[in-house]
C-alpha cells in the first residue's frame, strides 16, 4: 500500500483490505476458473450446466462449480490482475497483488 497516513497514522485499515480480498477469494474458491475473453474457449450455459468447448475437446460441468472471469486466460498472471482490479474498486492505493500457484511460483500484478 502507498499513501499518506490519515489522522490515526494509518494508510489503510488492514481489516478492510482483508475483507475485500476475502470477498474476491470466496467468489472463486473451489471453482473451475474459466476465461471469458479467451479466443479459444466457447462457453454455453444451459439447464444448470456449462459446456466448455475448446479447439480439440469439450467438457460439461455443473454451472455451480464454474466461475467465469473477464480475463484472457486462467493463468496466475491474469488472476493476479483480476484480483488487483476487484480489490481496487473499494480500496485505494493497492500497489500490487501476488498470486502463488505453487511454492516458488508467484505472479505479481502491478497496475499502471
Amino acid at each position: 500500500m502507498r499513501g499518506r497516513p490519515n489522522k490515526d497514522g494509518m494508510v489503510i485499515d488492514f481489516s478492510a483490505l482483508m475483507k475485500e480480498a476475502l470477498k474476491v477469494c470466496r467468489e472463486i474458491d473451489q471453482k473451475v476458473i474459466l476465461a471469458a475473453d479467451s479466443p479459444d474457449i466457447r462457453l454455453v450455459h444451459s439447464g444448470g450446466e456449462t459446456k466448455v468447448s475448446l479447439p480439440d475437446r469439450e467438457y460439461i460441468l455443473p454451472s455451480s462449480d464454474v466461475v467465469v472471469l473477464p480475463i484472457q486466460a486462467s493463468t496466475a498472471e491474469m488472476i493476479a490482475e483480476y484480483f488487483c482490479r476487484r480489490i481496487s474498486e473499494n480500496i485505494k492505493g493497492v500497489e500490487w497483488v501476488e498470486v502463488e500457484e505453487s511454492p516458488g511460483s508467484v505472479a505479481r500484478y502491478l497496475p499502471g
